[in-house]
């Protein structure tokens, strides 16, 4: 089931861009790092069939499917109700948050309260899970998680257990069959994997479509588009320029 991983960016990213670790203790688990979106949450859903649910942030709707987000002792199963499971879904209410862990909404909660009180702390301030020190003894027991990573934690890792390492190798293929590039560890550097040509370009041309669909319902049509399409194609270089001088710099 592995992925050929031959092609990669040239650039690695230092792992302390997104690790306090240095060295992570996850690196040698299977693992793929890529953008939080609906579409990617919803794909893990039908690659592995299990019912998400977020750890330490409790679900929004209650048995009445009544919205209380503020409720306390909600169990981690409450995720699995069609409204919340709606709401996870949608990534709605959980990025940026940065001490959250999506799991199966069956996991095993004692073993992540386990985890909660086994946090590291550092410079007093409590390490996210992505730098839990026993984050591989967890994963043993509940199989695999999905944390939030990156500056503005709309970068997840997804890491597993080595018993499921396929969900793992099958994400990375979905993520390359979608024209999405995945990241990995490997030591104390991030190894960025591009998704081929075709794939991107496919892509490009979808993401496309929909934006110029979305102009059009506010009745911004083509040839407006077009007159524009200079301008915004200068942005778009010199964000990415911008973004390859930060990662020089943190070099």
């Amino acid at each position: 089931m592995e992925l050929d991983c031959a092609a990669m960016s040239s650039n690695p990213i230092p792992a302390a861009t997104m690790f306090h670790n240095p060295a992570p203790s996850l690196a040698q688990l299977p693992h793929l790092i890529t953008a939080l979106d609906t579409r990617f949450m919803n794909a893990l859903v039908g690659i592995n069939g299990a019912k998400l649910g977020v750890w330490r942030l409790a679900a929004p709707f209650d048995e009445n499917d009544c919205f209380a987000p503020y409720r306390e002792g909600v169990p981690l199963n409450a995720w699995s109700m069609a409204y919340n499971q709606g709401e996870l879904l949608a990534c709605r209410n959980i990025i940026s948050h940065e001490s959250i862990m999506i799991v199966d909404c069956n996991a095993d909660e004692k073993v992540l309260a386990k985890a909660e009180e086994t946090r590291t702390v550092q410079d007093d301030t409590v390490l996210g899970y992505h730098d839990h020190a026993e984050l591989p003894g967890i994963l043993a027991k509940i199989g695999w998680a999905i944390i939030p990573v990156g500056e503005n934690q709309d970068q997840v890792i997804f890491v597993a257990s080595p018993g499921k390492r396929d969900v793992a190798e099958l994400l990375k293929k979905w993520c390359h069959g979608h024209g999405r590039c995945f990241s990995m560890l490997n030591g104390d550097v991030i190894n960025v994997y591009p998704a081929p040509d075709e794939t991107r370009t496919r892509l490009i041309f979808e993401e496309g479509a929909e934006f110029l669909n979305k102009l059009a319902h506010f009745g911004i049509k083509g040839d407006e588009v077009q007159a524009c399409l200079p301008r915004l194609l200068a942005m778009i270089k010199e964000s990415g320029e911008q973004q390859q001088q930060q990662q020089q710099q943190q070099q």
